[in-house]
Order: structure tokens, then sequence, then C-alpha cells
């Protein structure tokens, strides 16, 4: 039984050889591998893209079964993968699958790589591995498929050439958030070849931080030698909602090359962040502001950066009616990041005023270094304002004054403000039974707690009785900025006093009133009938 079906095997491989069996063919692929776009340069990452195509063969075709040949010719499940070998390059994908390249057919695989920064110019064969499945022999009566498995090597050719490469070597920025200014990008040719007639575009990728006015800036760059450093500067600017953190810009250098061909380098591509917002302080707010006076508001400016300020000033404004800042500008100068200086602004407080504390929004200007204004928020601060008080204190000295005579009265008056006086007249007002027959004083200055006397005639009429009477007084004077003030109205006790044996005289009126109860009776008797 065993020999039999080795004859029956062996007979059929005979028919099979001889071509006996109809239906029948036999073939296989042939797949080859090209670079159209070889070129690469020292430092560069790349893309290559392989082409595989298949120039397949048959080797045995029945008349019966031309239709079968694609069979037998297809590549199936073909993959591919690269190698570097010894070339100056390294292979950053895997295998790639490409699926089926019929006789004939063109498929290709795409590969990542990055060429070494020193590689020298010249042309490199990398292999290609490439596996793929095929039907080697298929009978079409029969329905029968034999199927095999290849692995070989192909072959592409890569050139590396001379070419100019970038990189950005240092960036700098004076835009702060909500500002604008410029952007500086150092780049290096860092490449083995120059490049000629260049340009450099600057972009960046999001409109918070902006380049320029459409969000891109070109600038013409010359003839670059491999190892020279390029600087551009482009316009930014900065919204007031970006974040102090990098933003991307991408650096882009158009040139041409040693044939006269313009090319354009890989982007260079940097984070550049712009500064913090440009923000000021407001501190150690002192003031002794009362009701109805004038005074002086000092506080401490501090630049907090992040960088220097020029043309600096302060502005003050009040929230409150009555609170007045007789100058509310402060000039400054330049103040450095970091730097404080003190700031006084003269306040007014009418009497309309009310007491207690108060909001000053402080706020400040300065130039860019682009030579803007620009404006800080505003720095809230709040100041105590304490009550009304009096101008002067008026103490009487001596104010007696005799019913029915006059006299000198002495009242001590003191400078109860917190700044000198000039020029100050006193004057005095009375009502019956008082009149004053020296009605006003003066006194040249009076510096804060200064003391001086004053000196009045005052009268007082017969009638008057024995008690204290009002005197009223104002003064009118110069304050310390030289401004002239009505002060309120004081009044001042004056005590009358009646002589002793002085007053109406009893017994004479004793005597007028009987007399004349006499001359009444009198009449009434004589005319009584």
């Amino acid at each position: 039984m065993r020999k039999k079906l080795i004859t029956l095997v062996l007979v059929a491989c005979l028919l099979v050889s001889s071509g006996a069996a109809t239906g029948l063919v036999r073939g296989q692929p042939d797949l080859n591998a090209t670079l159209p776009n070889s070129q690469v340069a020292p430092g560069e990452d790349a893309q290559l893209t392989v082409q595989l195509s298949n120039g397949a063969s048959l080797d045995y075709v029945d008349a019966r079964s031309a239709e079968a040949t694609s069979t037998v010719t297809t590549a199936k499940a073909v993959r591919a993968s690269l190698k570097s070998d010894d070339a100056p390059i390294e292979v950053n994908s895997g295998t790639v699958s490409v699926g089926s390249v019929p006789d004939g057919g063109l498929k290709t695989a795409q590969f990542d790589i990055s060429v070494k920064p020193g590689a020298e110019p010249g042309t490199y064969k990398l292999p290609v591995k490439l596996h793929y499945d095929y039907t080697y022999q298929y009978d079409a009566s029969e329905n029968i498929i034999s199927e095999l498995s290849r692995t070989e090597t192909a072959y592409v050719k890569v050139e590396v050439k001379d070419a100019p490469r970038f990189e950005v070597v240092d960036s700098k920025t004076n835009v702060s958030v909500g500002d604008t200014g410029d952007v500086s990008l150092t780049l290096r040719n860092v490449g083995s070849a120059a490049a000629n007639a260049s340009h450099v575009a600057v972009q960046s990728t999001s409109s918070a931080f902006a380049v320029g006015t459409s969000g891109s800036v070109s600038q013409f760059t010359g003839d670059w030698q491999p190892g020279e450093n390029r600087t551009v500067v482009v316009s930014a600017s900065a919204a007031g909602t970006a974040n102090p953190a990098p933003y991307t810009f991408r650096s882009a250098v158009t040139y041409e090359n040693e044939d006269g061909q313009t090319r354009e380098a890989d982007p260079a591509i940097v984070g550049v962040a712009p500064q913090p917002e440009q923000t000021f302080d407001v501190s150690n707010v002192q003031s002794e502001l009362r009701v109805g006076e004038d005074g002086n508001v000092t506080a401490r400016v501090t630049n907090a950066g992040p960088r220097a300020a020029d043309h600096v000033v302060v502005h003050v404004a009040a929230s409150a009616d009555g609170v007045v800042p007789k100058s509310s500008e402060y000039a400054v100068g330049s103040l450095d990041a970091g730097a404080a200086t003190t700031v006084d602004f003269p306040i007014q407080v009418s009497s309309a005023a009310e007491s207690g504390p108060h909001q000053l929004d402080f706020s400040v200007t300065y130039q860019n270094p682009e030579g803007d204004t620009r404006e800080s928020d505003s720095l809230p601060a709040e100041v105590p304002i304490s009550g009304e008080r009096d101008a002067f204190l008026v103490q009487p000295q001596d104010v007696n004054v005799t019913a029915g005579g006059s006299a000198e009265i002495t009242l001590e008056v003191t400078n109860n403000m917190d700044e000198p006086v000039s020029n100050v007249n006193a004057k005095i007002f009375t009502n019956s039974p008082l009149s004053a027959n020296d009605d006003t004083a003066f006194t040249t200055a009076l510096d804060p707690d200064e003391s001086t006397t004053m000196t009045f005639d005052v009268g007082a009429s017969g009638s008057a009785i024995e008690k204290n009477y009002p005197l009223r007084m104002d003064f009118q004077y110069e304050n310390a900025q030289g401004e002239q003030t009505l002060s309120d109205t004081y009044q001042v006790p004056v005590q009358v006093t009646v002589p002793e044996g002085g007053g109406l005289p009893v017994v004479p009126i004793v005597a007028v009133i009987l007399l004349l109860v006499a001359a009444v009776g009198g009449y009434y008797y004589w005319n009584r009938d």
C-alpha cells in the first residue's frame, strides 16, 4: 500500500512536469525598490518615499489558463523595512505594510529618517528588507493552490549633499502681557553649505502672542556662511489674556543654493514667553486729613516689574464728594524694576465731606520700550479723614465789663491747625446790652499750637443786669498755601457786673409814686360834685 501511494505521487509529478495536466500556471513575483527623491542634508529630518515595483516572471502557462496568471505573479501582504547599515542615517520608522503588489504595479512605503549633523556628503546604499507571500503554482482544473513566503533585500541609494541648516541659538523679548514690543531671534547656520540671498520668515502660531500685524514678518539676511549667526528683530504683541509661558515661533529660511536654485530649509522652532504684565504697587499710604481742611497724602509707589519704566507719572483721583486733589499728578521720571519712590499729593477736604475712611484711586502712566504711553490698572488705597476741628482755640483771659461802663477784654488765641497761618484778622460782634468800641485785632503769624493775646474794647449799657452775655467773633487769615480763609464763628462769654450801691434809687421812686397818688386823690375830691 505504501509503495502504491509513492508511485501515484511520482506519476502525478511526472504529469505536471511534462505539462500534461490542463489549466496549470506557474510563476513568481520579482520586487524592486527605488528612491526617486534621494537627496538629504546633514542634520536634516526627512521622509523617504521608497517605490516598490513588481516585475514578475512566468515559468509555465497552460494555454487554457492564461487568465489565472495574476494569481502567481502578485506579491501579497508585502512588508518593507528600511535599514541604515553603515550610513550616517537613523531610521525612525519600523516595518511598513503596503498590501499586494500585482505584476507591473507600484506601491510606496514611507520612512522617517534623521541624518546625523556631521554626516559626510556622499552616496550611501540603504538596504530595504522585503517580506511577502505569493502563489508559485495554480492548477485551475483542480483548484489547487501552492503558496510560498519569501524574504529578500533590495537596495536604494541616498545622497547626502552639502546644505545649510538652521537652529535658533538665542531668543529674547521685551513684550509684556497686554503690551507690544520686540522679539529677537538669533539663528545659526549649522549646516555644511552657505545660504545665499537668504530671507528669514518669523511666524507665531498663536494670536495671543502675535508677530507683526499679519502673524508673520520676513527679513533679508543675505549670504550666510556655515557657523555664522544672524539676528532678526520683529515687532510683536501679547494680548491681555496671554500667559507668561512659551509660545511657539517658527523661523523659516529661504535661500539660493550653489546652483542658484531657491530652496527652503526646515523651519527652526523655538518657544518664546512674553514677560509678565507690567505692574505697580502702592503701599504705606499716610495722611492727616480733616474735614474742612487742606492736607497731604503720601504713598510709596513700587515698580513691581518685570522691566524698567520711563516717564513715570503717578495719578490720584478721589471717589468721594468733597475730597479733591489740588494736584492730581506727580512726575517720577524713570523707575527701575523693583525700585520705589514716595509721592505726595495735596488734598482739599471740604466742610461738606464726611469723616471716616475714604478711598483714593492711584494709577501710573509710563512709556513702554516702543515709546507708547501705557496706564496701569487702578490701585485703590484707603485713607482716614478725621472730623472737623476749630481752626483756632479761643480762651477768655479777662472778660469782665461793668454795667454802664466799658473795659478791655483779653482773649488768648491759639493756632489749632497743623500748618502755620499768617495775617490773622480777628473781629468781634455784639448784641445789646453789649457794644464794641474796638472790634478788631491782628497778628502777623501763628505757627501750629502757637498762642497770642488779643484785646478788644467792649461796653455794657447801664440797663444790663449781672450775668454772662455772648460775644461772637471770627478770623480771616491766610493758610500755608497763601489762600484767604474765613473761619467759623466762635462765641465767648462776657461777664457783666453791677457795681455795689448802683442801680435805681428806691426812695425817690417811692416819693414820686406817693405824690402821684395824692394828686389823683385831690382831683377826684374837688370834682366830686
